[in-house]
């Protein structure tokens, strides 16, 4: 089955988060103007980089989202997508109502300032036909 995506919401929301580091890494970030079961939290996107998303989609879907969010390819082995801020950009998923899809979010997110971590909501994705 050839993977398919298709953008849902591309609105940026910033400062989804803007505090000290948690506590607690589990606690759930909620996304003005979005669905509660939306919210995520640190520990959910912090192994979820962005980059991964290219070998789960595949080249092309993946570059369909870097394209429609407006994402810099990085340039060296050492740079990562960056989103909003400057911050690295990670993901996490939803389930969704449509056979063989699920919804993907997109988060940057990390210490923006010495102490304070900031997240901002990227945009939201239906993938169809990938395992995720």
């Amino acid at each position: 089955m050839k993977v398919e995506v298709r953008a849902l919401d591309t609105t940026r929301r910033k400062y989804v988060y803007d505090d000290v580091e948690p506590r607690d890494w589990n606690q759930k970030i909620t996304i003005p103007l979005a669905r509660a079961d939306y919210a995520f939290s640190f520990a959910e996107v912090a192994d979820n980089t962005f980059i991964k998303l290219q070998s789960l989609l595949g080249e092309d879907a993946f570059n369909e989202i870097v394209e429609s969010q407006g994402y810099r390819i990085p340039k060296g082995e050492f740079e990562t997508y960056k989103g909003d801020d400057n911050l690295p950009l990670h993901y996490y998923l939803r389930p969704d109502n449509r056979p063989h899809s699920v919804k993907l979010m997109l988060v940057s997110w990390g210490e923006y300032q010495p102490g304070r971590y900031v997240a901002n909501f990227e945009g939201i994705y239906l993938v169809t036909g990938a395992k995720l």
